[in-house]
């Protein structure tokens, strides 16, 4: 199982980031096809919506909470909601945002099932990606400089989801930075950290050995044997080997 490459501590982290994420992707798809994103404070052509969200319009009065495409009363007056560069940017913004918002929340579910956020890279890259897309989502807010709200807006339902939103991706990616290590990033760490120890080194308590061979003229080879005892005392032996063919011709002689 994936979830078994994490440790508990670890494996918690990402289990609150991503619940928080899936719960802001939702509050975006929310305050965008929500109807009641602004209240409209000022007076309005027709007097025939008393709010309206990226898309629709809101119906005021007793009808109020019923959304509409398309002010009849008034076509001139949508005109302006449907062309704005305002109202345009928000849409675009808000939809690209939540669009890959989709995108990092299924990478985020799947990463837990399958064991593939336990890399530090992989999870600053993600901090990074849940940044940029609060701040995307940010365009959203041009809704309030439109020309539809030329004559004053206020927070309803709707800008409520947006700010959420972006809260909720700050939030996860800042816990996505602060993720304590996981056993793979341990055991990176101690590795990298572990001391180089010198393979000739001698175990403390233990004798050095040290051989030198020397070849003479004649082919007889000189092995000098010293050894180093724990105290600091050396003891030298000497040992000189004849090539076994002058020393069968000696024994003929």
């Amino acid at each position: 199982m994936g979830c078994c490459k994490y440790n508990k501590k670890s494996y918690l982290f990402y289990v609150i980031a991503t619940i928080i994420f899936t719960i802001g992707f939702c509050l975006s798809v929310i305050s965008i096809a929500t109807c009641s994103f602004v209240g409209q404070d000022g007076q309005n052509e027709s007097g025939q919506f008393s709010g309206f969200g990226l898309f629709w319009f809101e119906s005021p009065g007793v009808l109020g909470g019923q959304c509409f495409f398309f002010d009849w009363n008034s076509p001139v007056g949508n005109v302006p909601y449907w062309t704005g560069r305002n109202m345009n940017a928000a849409r675009i913004c808000a939809c690209i945002a939540s669009f890959f918002a989709f995108c990092m929340t299924c990478l985020l579910w799947l990463g837990l099932c399958c064991g593939c956020l336990h890399g530090k890279v992989m999870r600053q890259v993600l901090a990074l990606f849940s940044f940029c897309l609060m701040a995307l989502f940010s365009g959203i807010w041009a809704v309030y400089g439109s020309f539809t709200c030329r004559g004053g807006c206020s927070f309803s339902y709707g800008s409520w989801c947006a700010l959420f939103t972006m809260i909720a991706w700050f939030v996860t990616g800042t816990i996505l930075c602060c993720t304590p290590s996981s056993h793979h990033d341990d055991a990176v760490s101690k590795k990298e950290a572990a001391p180089v120890v010198a393979a000739a080194a001698p175990a403390e308590g233990e004798s050095n050995v040290s051989v030198d061979k020397v070849e003479n003229e004649d082919g007889s080879i000189v092995t000098k044997t010293t050894t180093t005892n724990p105290d600091g005392s050396k003891t030298v032996e000497e040992t000189t080997e004849t090539p076994l063919f002058d020393a069968v011709v000696d024994e003929k002689v």
